[in-house]
């Protein structure tokens, strides 16, 4: 970076600021990879750096702790599979599962480390709580005249459907493929929805 002899704001060169960002993603995508190496092994900053073909301190410019390192990976990485954040009605939910099961499939050997490794599902961990409220919050049409802990329950079951888990389950258990497991997904979701809209006291019990 080069100041501005004028007193005005410095100037960075495109060329730096473009390697800049091919150092970031080569982070992260090495990041990822020792994620899928490791087993329930650690994944350290070393190994990461190593993988990357950069130095300690290079990596350490850019995430200064694995914790940060982990965060920006997911935030890189949500967008490929499709994001819940992005979704704002219920019926939107059954095609969103549909594209992320074949998504799931194509990058498998990923989700079934984040599903099954021990920095995987730590990585996952530090994002559940954010994921909960936004299904939470898609529902909340369907789930607003329900009891609380109805309404948490219901939203429990949509988030289990639309995941890596179901995924997993179906993909290795009955050894469906993305689009089959997304169909039934998305098929299982819309007349959840459906019966929801039609009795929003469907889980009252009688008396």
């Amino acid at each position: 970076m080069r100041r501005n002899t004028n007193g005005g704001r410095a100037y960075r060169s495109p060329l730096r600021v473009e390697q800049a960002e091919q150092t970031r993603v080569r982070i992260l995508q090495a990041f990822g990879d020792e994620v899928c190496a490791c087993g329930n092994g650690d994944v350290t900053l070393r190994q990461v750096a190593a993988r990357a073909g950069v130095s300690a301190p290079t990596l350490y410019r850019n995430f200064s702790s694995l914790e940060e390192l982990a965060d920006a990976f997911w935030d890189w990485v949500e967008p490929k599979f499709g994001s819940l954040a992005k979704v704002e009605r219920p019926e939107d939910l059954p095609s969103l599962a549909e594209k992320l099961f074949v998504r799931f499939t194509e990058l498998e050997a990923l989700v079934t480390a984040m599903l099954l490794t021990r920095p995987g599902r730590k990585m996952r961990e530090r994002g559940q709580v954010k994921r909960r409220q936004q299904m939470v919050h898609v529902l909340s049409s369907l789930t607003r005249q329900m009891p609380e802990a109805d309404a948490q329950a219901v939203a429990g079951l949509f988030k289990l459907l639309v995941s890596g888990d179901a995924w997993y389950q179906l993909r290795q258990g009955w050894g469906l493929d993305g689009a089959a497991a997304g169909r039934v997904v998305g098929w299982a979701l819309r007349a959840l929805i459906g019966e929801l809209r039609r009795n929003p006291n469907l889980l009252k019990k009688e008396d």
